[in-house]
């Protein structure tokens, strides 16, 4: 049985959208720790698993000045 190799352009966009998501994670751990100190546990397992839609609303309501918990908040996939 023959295995076609995966289409390398399909494996590109994969890394390369791993790698934002890491870059997107951590400028807004950054600015929030700088913020609010060391943040709890839960919250950087939600950035763990978080896509773009759900950064960009973070870094939104960074930008509005919510509070740790407000910021968290209703993400998008709620």
């Amino acid at each position: 049985m023959k295995v076609d190799p995966p289409d390398f352009d399909t494996f590109v966009e994969l890394i390369s959208g791993g790698w934002k998501m890491a870059g997107m994670q951590e400028i807004l751990q950054r600015v929030l720790e700088r913020r609010f100190g060391a943040l709890p546990e839960q919250y950087l397992k939600q950035m763990e698993h978080a896509n773009e839609e759900a950064f960009n609303l973070w870094a939104d309501r960074v930008a509005e000045e919510l509070s740790l918990e407000a910021i968290f908040a209703d993400g998008p996939e709620d």
